[in-house]
């Protein structure tokens, strides 16, 4: 190096001068990002860690005598062919709320919380949550609309609130369960609950 600011060796320590040693900082980090900076810019990645806790603890709680890194015996369908089923069982109605165990469903659907369904040619927008020992489901027949940053924002204040108070709505909502109804799907029946009776073809 002919002096501190001349053309730089191929060999020996290089030199960089003060005025780049943020620019190379910044260059360090996007190239070596940290751990953390990695699953907070990459909400798959994020999305599969909290995935991958919440099964192991839903497996410890709901099927005790099973390895957790086996599936459960009983044969069960996905939630989302639950959701459609019972969509199709009703005849595509304007709405309905309803809650499905966790010990009877693959919660395929796990990190979703606000999202369109389509049905038979009918389109849903869905409010999707995780409430021990239930997922509940809220759906409304509406046209599509992007519902990316609703879905973000929800999911965001679940994580951050520790899903204590979606665990308070599921057992609140086990205790008060006024109704129920049997869905059948390839997997077998499946018995969904509801907080009170739904009248067929019912607006509200």
């Amino acid at each position: 190096m002919t002096g501190v600011l001349g053309p730089w060796r191929s060999h020996g320590p290089a030199v960089i001068p003060c005025d780049a040693h943020a620019h190379t900082h910044n260059n360090i980090l996007s190239v070596y990002p940290s751990p953390v900076q990695t699953v907070c810019e990459s909400p798959k990645a994020m999305r599969a860690v909290l995935r991958c806790i919440h099964t192991a603890l839903l497996r410890v709680l709901l099927f005790p005598g099973s390895s957790l890194w086996r599936r459960p015996s009983p044969r069960r369908p996905p939630a989302s062919e639950v959701l459609s089923c019972h969509l199709a069982q009703r005849r595509l109605p304007p709405w309905t709320s309803f809650c499905v165990p966790y010990r009877s469903v693959h919660n395929d659907q796990f990190g979703l919380s606000h999202f369109n369904w389509a049905v038979q040619g009918a389109n849903y927008q869905v409010l999707r949550t995780g409430c021990f020992p239930f997922i509940k489901y809220h759906c409304s027949r509406a046209p599509p609309e992007d519902l990316a940053l609703q879905d973000t924002f929800f999911t965001a204040l679940k994580v951050i609130n520790l899903g204590i108070p979606t665990l308070a709505y599921g057992l609140g909502s086990w205790m008060l369960v006024g109704a129920r109804e049997v869905v059948q799907t390839s997997a077998g029946p499946v018995t969904v609950y509801f907080l009170y009776k739904e009248e067929e073809g019912a607006r509200f």
